[in-house]
């Protein structure tokens, strides 16, 4: 009588640990080793992985250069870009000041007010 109530938990417990389901074996959660690279000495580093890097890098430089360079003639006190370059000699906030101040000149606040209204209707419709 004792083994068939030491059967019967055994069974309870392997019922509650899967459960209900017969299986032949316990499932059991391991965790996955985590992947250890080998050490890289500086040139091969390069090779397999450090082109990526510099490609990235270069690409990066490519495509703000355009962005600076247009801030930085905005931020110039000369009115044309034939003299420009990427660090203005004399710093002028007259361009943003005439910008802003004169709505006759370009109603940049109307237009920058009606975005922001019709983005943000078309956001509400859609959602």
């Amino acid at each position: 009588m004792e083994n068939s109530d030491r059967d019967l938990e055994e069974r309870i417990e392997i019922a509650a640990e899967t459960s209900g389901r017969r299986m032949a074996f316990k499932w059991r959660r391991t965790k996955k080793p985590k992947l250890q690279y080998p050490k890289m000495t500086p040139g091969v580093w390069l090779k397999t992985l450090g082109w990526r890097h510099l490609v990235a890098v270069i690409a990066v430089i490519f495509s703000l250069y355009p962005v600076i360079y247009i801030v930085s003639s905005s931020l110039s006190a000369q009115d044309n870009l034939a003299g420009a370059t990427i660090i203005p000699k004399d710093f002028s906030l007259k361009s943003y000041q005439e910008f802003f101040s004169n709505p006759a000149l370009t109603p940049f606040v109307t237009w920058l007010r009606n975005s922001w209204f019709v983005s943000l209707t078309a956001a509400a419709f859609n959602v």
